[in-house]
């Protein structure tokens, strides 16, 4: 399905960074929506920043558009949820893959978010819908946002989400203390079970045998099973005059592992942001999670391998190729000979 099946017919949209290499479709009028809208352009770096605000400052110079003529899928889907003077302002293409996903923003008459709909089309993608659709709805309320509805929209799946107010945090390695805060909120309540019961731990014995080691490590005591992001990284995490929240739960579990989230945050800014080798970042996460969470050493250990494992297992289900950097990266974080 086109984006421009998201926009009204007759709307004149603005491409970001140009239309050779779209990323954001932001629609051009009025021009102080168009500011608004244009803060959906990702970016994590101070570098990355300058060059999106620059690029929203271009958008406001008038300049190349072009307009949509094709049918508006999501005319008589908005009224259910939202009033009429809600639409569409934007509409960014999601990181290239298997699984990638459109994230339509809509707003009300003040430019203001009022919520989001993802919209995939392979399957890989209208998989990780559906799976951030029963974690949402399993949350406790205010982690996430709330997910309102999830259809089949022509060729896809479409979810729609609440807004959720707030500024993603800056690039940073290290959970701060606000982001552990907001993990141990993920475990209240939860059970503990020992580690041939546990789900995530056996879900990683299936996905490789060679984790039984560092399974076997973790057996001295049971483990809650507690709900986690999967993705977890400062990108995904808003902060706001409510506290801080968490986006993008399409890798999430309603019974994963305590410290997988922590252990994930560190691996993927370490890989993204930092370059660093994957011996560097499995010792400086194995040292932060034993330092903040309170889990010996070989134990912290036994979470960060495991958690590169699952998460080069979860983009291997859909459909990365296994030479990829990252997954290359994470291969070597697991490191499937055991000491």
């Amino acid at each position: 399905m086109n984006w421009a099946n998201f926009f009204p017919e007759g709307t004149h949209i603005l491409a970001m960074p140009d239309w050779k290499q779209p990323r954001l479709f932001v629609s051009a009028q009025p021009r102080g929506l168009r500011w608004r809208a244009s803060r959906l352009f990702p970016a994590t770096t101070l570098l990355a920043r300058v060059r999106r605000w620059l690029l929203r400052g271009w958008a406001q110079v008038p300049g190349q558009t072009r307009q949509s003529h094709v049918p508006y899928v999501l005319r008589t889907r908005l009224p259910e949820m939202w009033d009429h003077n809600v639409l569409p302002v934007a509409a960014l293409l999601g990181t290239p893959g298997p699984a990638q996903k459109l994230v339509v923003q809509f707003a009300d008459a003040n430019g203001i978010a009022v919520g989001y709909m993802k919209f995939g089309e392979s399957p890989a993608a209208m998989r990780r819908l559906e799976q951030e659709f029963r974690v949402l709805t399993g949350l406790p309320k205010g982690l996430g946002p709330e997910a309102l509805k999830l259809e089949k929209i022509g060729t896809g799946l479409g979810l729609f989400l609440s807004a959720l107010q707030g500024s993603p945090l800056p690039g940073r390695v290290a959970p701060c203390a606000h982001t552990i805060t907001l993990l141990r909120r993920f475990q209240n309540g939860a059970e503990s079970l020992p580690v041939h019961d546990h789900p995530w731990l056996q879900r990683a014995l299936r996905a490789n045998p060679a984790a039984a080691p560092w399974i076997e490590i973790l057996e001295s005591r049971p483990w809650p099973v507690t709900a986690i992001h999967g993705d977890l990284a400062p990108w995904n995490i808003l902060t706001g005059p409510h506290g801080l929240h968490c986006v993008d739960w399409e890798c999430g579990a309603l019974d994963g592992f305590i410290g997988s989230d922590a252990a994930h945050h560190v691996l993927q800014t370490a890989f993204l942001l930092k370059n660093w080798t994957p011996e560097k970042a499995r010792l400086k996460s194995t040292d932060w999670l034993s330092q903040k969470m309170e889990f010996e050493p070989r134990e912290a250990e036994a979470v960060v391998r495991l958690t590169a494992l699952m998460a080069r297992h979860e983009s291997l289900t859909d459909g990365h190729a296994a030479d990829a950097p990252l997954q290359k990266w994470r291969y070597k974080v697991w490191g499937e000979l055991c000491d």
